[in-house]
């Protein structure tokens, strides 16, 4: 199966603070995403999030279990994996 990149931006490849470019039909991310908060939350449980992943179809919020639980699954499929689990080690 082949996948091709849209021509041009859709609402859905703009979600919260990114956006996608089609280079020579390759889609990439041109934006840094934003941080995390408290009220970011887990969608799988409802913990405080600590990754963001982008996909093709919009964004999951995972805490760091969800994020480990789904990431075999998620990361080849994502197209940014934005990791704040450093955190939980800061004091």
């Amino acid at each position: 199966m082949t996948s091709h990149a849209p021509d041009s931006c859709s609402n859905r490849d703009v979600l919260k603070g990114h956006s996608m470019e089609n280079t020579e039909n390759t889609a990439t991310l041109v934006e840094e995403a934003p941080a995390l908060t408290t009220a970011d939350r887990c969608d799988s449980c409802g913990a405080q999030a600590y990754v963001r992943v982008l996909l093709e179809s919009g964004e999951l919020l995972f805490c760091r279990h969800h994020a480990n639980e789904n990431r075999e699954r998620l990361a080849p499929i994502a197209l940014d994996w934005h990791d704040e689990t450093e955190k939980l080690l800061a004091r």
